[in-house]
């Protein structure tokens, strides 16, 4: 890591972490930016008079989109190499992320689609994961034939 220098008040400054699935490996992507919501379903009672008398959380998950630029494999500095990792994963794909500043960040989660990649004539191409975990773990996914 370069040094840094810090003048004033400590923040958390960073995007640093790994990401790996099935046909990418961690040296195969930078991230660029990460960001964590978490959601459940509202469930409310109301009594007669319509008023909201109980509200219950139920279904409870978390979300993260990733957004990375694929890279080549140390020692491998070709175009063709990155294009290698230029690949959304299978529905539901557990994808590890590691070496977050924030431990909600790390672990398994499952890819949930609507991935992108994106192209651009002013900069690399980039693409964006939308990842998820209910209660706070990852499903096993499986084939159902």
């Amino acid at each position: 890591m370069a040094t840094q220098y810090l003048a004033g008040r400590a923040v958390v400054f960073t995007v640093e972490g790994t990401m790996a699935y099935t046909g990418v490996a961690v040296s195969q992507n930078s991230i660029q930016s990460a960001s964590l919501s978490d959601e459940f379903d509202l469930l409310e009672v109301r009594n007669q008079r319509g008023q909201t008398i109980t509200q219950m959380a139920i279904n409870i998950r978390h979300r993260i989109t990733i957004e990375m630029i694929p890279t080549a494999v140390a020692g491998t500095n070709t175009q063709a190499a990155a294009a290698l990792a230029v690949e959304l994963p299978e529905p539901l794909t557990l994808v590890t992320l590691a070496g977050f500043e924030l431990p909600e960040f790390n672990g398994n989660w499952n890819y949930l689609g609507g991935g992108s990649i994106g192209l651009s004539n002013q900069g690399t191409i980039s693409m964006t994961l939308p990842l998820g975990r209910p209660d706070g773990t990852a499903l096993t996914p499986v084939n159902i034939t």
